[in-house]
């Protein structure tokens, strides 16, 4: 799979797998907190 993909789907731009907004912006925070010093 292209990198292209892969971000539009970790990104639910493509094939969403949350229907509330609440659980696609805690997805979205769990994404960005992998990364200790990316998230300091």
């Amino acid at each position: 799979m292209n990198p292209v993909a892969i971000r539009l789907l970790n990104q639910q731009l493509v094939a969403p797998q949350f229907s509330d907004p609440a659980n696609v912006v805690g997805h979205m925070g769990a994404m960005q907190a992998q990364e200790y010093r990316m998230m300091r």
